[in-house]
């Protein structure tokens, strides 16, 4: 039978030609000239192809379900292939993305959002072999990159040879995170073809003093992508909860304590780096909509205080909050984070988190985000105890 399921001559046709006296392929001929009894263009098709094949094997008598049978088999096979020819057109369709540092917190964000929309052809840079391999596995294309290297920048536009960009710039100097942007933009646009430029920066970046150098360098980037010529969108988020789990910056989440920079009632908008992925996504998906727009991107307005409570929550463990880093330490050596949380105390980001949450509905809020992470830094899920002494880490 055919394999077609919109086709009635599974089911009307067979009848007619079974129980009909007339020789099977006159009365498909006369089917073809009066279709009022086909109801769509596909049995017509049929019928036609039936009779076609019934002429040029006159010499071979087949009669009632073995005729049939053959028209069948000829039309499911047409549509295979019309099938398997169709998908190899929309893979080839599929626009090809390139996301900058495809493994750092907010790229690898990027690269799952769009593989997710099973709409674009990934390409990503990396910084190693060994993440390299794993994107691999996931069917994105992957290449070297170093942060402030325009050959590097280069060969990653000419293996790719993207319609669209994604890439944000890791945290430094103004000058050494600004002029690492910069070239990025300058690589592209002389790289010609790059339809839309995604570029993630920070909330309220024009509105930090210029002591809170790595908003100031965001700043610059944008700046300068917006005099580019370039076709561009740009992404604002503010703090990560990410934060809240960094081992690397030793801010491993230990089970009965949560620690960031600020202290306990300072209230600070907070994102998920998966839901600044998505924003970036939408933005890809439909450039013409998002052409010169900036988002902001945060889902949720809370004091540490309200973190520890959201984790005591979610994992069933009475939670604490505690300041990371003394702030007499960070006054005399992170000078650019102790202008930033003075930054919070006197202003904060402004951004508003309805706008964000039409662009992204399912954005996570403090609790959705422990939830999903669901454990402590050394693996052990929120619920279970720990087998480490006295239960700690």
């Amino acid at each position: 039978m055919c394999s077609v399921s919109s086709c009635v001559l599974c089911t009307c046709v067979d009848c007619l030609l079974l129980s009909s006296a007339l020789p099977t392929t006159r009365l498909a001929e006369e089917l073809v000239a009066e279709p009022s009894h086909l109801t769509t263009a596909v049995d017509r098709d049929l019928i036609r192809h039936y009779c076609r094949t019934s002429r040029r094997n006159s010499h071979t008598t087949l009669t009632g379900e073995s005729e049939i049978a053959a028209a069948h088999t000829a039309h499911s096979t047409s549509q295979t292939q019309h099938t398997a020819h169709s998908r190899t057109a929309a893979e080839m369709a599929k626009p090809k993305v390139l996301v900058f540092l495809g493994t750092s917190r907010q790229g690898s964000a990027v690269v799952d959002a769009l593989l997710a929309s099973d709409k674009f052809e990934v390409f990503a840079t990396t910084r190693s072999a060994k993440s390299a391999e794993a994107l691999k596995a996931r069917g994105v294309k992957c290449g070297p990159f170093t942060c402030g290297d325009a050959a590097s920048a280069k060969a990653a536009l000419d293996a790719a040879e993207p319609s669209l960009v994604f890439f944000t710039t890791l945290m430094g100097s103004r000058e050494v995170e600004g002029s690492a942007g910069k070239l990025i933009v300058d690589a592209i646009k002389a790289k010609g073809g790059v339809q839309h430029v995604v570029y993630s920066s920070v909330a309220n970046a024009d509105k930090a003093p210029d002591a809170v150098g790595h908003f100031k360098s965001k700043l610059d980037v944008e700046d300068h992508l917006k005099a580019s010529g370039l076709n561009y969108s740009i992404l604002r988020p503010v703090a990560f909860f990410e934060n809240y789990d960094d081992p690397a910056n030793f801010n491993a989440l230990k089970k009965g304590s949560v620690k960031g920079l600020w202290q306990a009632d300072l209230k600070v908008k907070h994102v998920a780096c998966r839901d600044i992925g998505k924003a970036a996504a939408v933005m890809l998906s439909n450039p013409s909509k998002w052409q010169g727009k900036t988002l902001d991107c945060a889902s949720d307005d809370l004091t540490g205080e309200d973190v520890a409570a959201a984790l005591t929550e979610v994992s069933g463990v009475e939670c604490t909050y505690g300041v990371a880093v003394p702030r007499f330490i960070m006054r005399c050596v992170m000078k650019d984070l102790n202008a930033m949380i003075e930054f919070f105390e006197e202003t904060g980001y402004d951004s508003d988190i309805a706008a964000f949450r039409a662009v992204v509905p399912d954005a996570q809020d403090c609790k959705a985000w422990f939830a999903a992470k669901g454990a402590w830094a050394n693996g052990v899920k929120f619920g279970e105890e720990s087998s480490s002494w006295f239960g700690l880490f």
